[in-house]
């Protein structure tokens, strides 16, 4: 209880998660700063919450202001934008910041990021093959096209 009263009371500086996004870390501070420093994992986390916000039928999204990006900070909350967040936060310790991509650019990304990662599958399975089976020709071509 009393933690609960102390996360929704003092301002947060930072917020950590760990890669499944099970455990996670509010660094609390009294000063109150313009943004909240996220690692890589919480962003990854607050992205994913975006996305499925957007199968629902979202379209603009807005979070706490990251570290970094205080230009996309909004003096008032817009009413038509969905604002997502993961965790419990104090209200007087972070901005809240427009989410550059609407939630069909988001999808288009995560389609596009999806193939890639296939293709970078089949082309690093392609070099391997070459490289055991001793294919140093088959190697150099394949070496080019990757680098081109």
């Amino acid at each position: 209880m009393f933690l609960k009263w102390l996360l929704v009371n003092t301002p947060t500086m930072a917020m950590y998660a760990s890669s499944d996004s099970n455990k996670r870390i509010n660094v609390l501070d009294m000063k109150v700063y313009g943004s909240v420093y996220l690692n890589r994992y919480m962003k990854v986390h607050i992205i994913n919450s975006m996305l499925e916000k957007a199968e629902m039928g979202f379209e603009r999204f807005s979070s706490m202001v990251w570290c970094g990006y205080s230009y996309l900070g909004l003096e008032s909350p817009k009413v038509s934008v969905c604002f997502v967040k993961r965790g419990k936060l104090a209200r007087a310790g972070y901005g809240e910041m427009i989410f550059p991509l609407t939630g069909n650019d988001m999808k288009n990304c995560r389609k596009k990021l999806r193939m890639n990662i296939k293709r970078l599958k089949l082309k690093s399975s392609i070099i391997i093959k070459s490289i055991r089976t001793g294919h140093q020709r088959d190697n150099k071509i394949i070496r080019k096209r990757k680098f081109s």
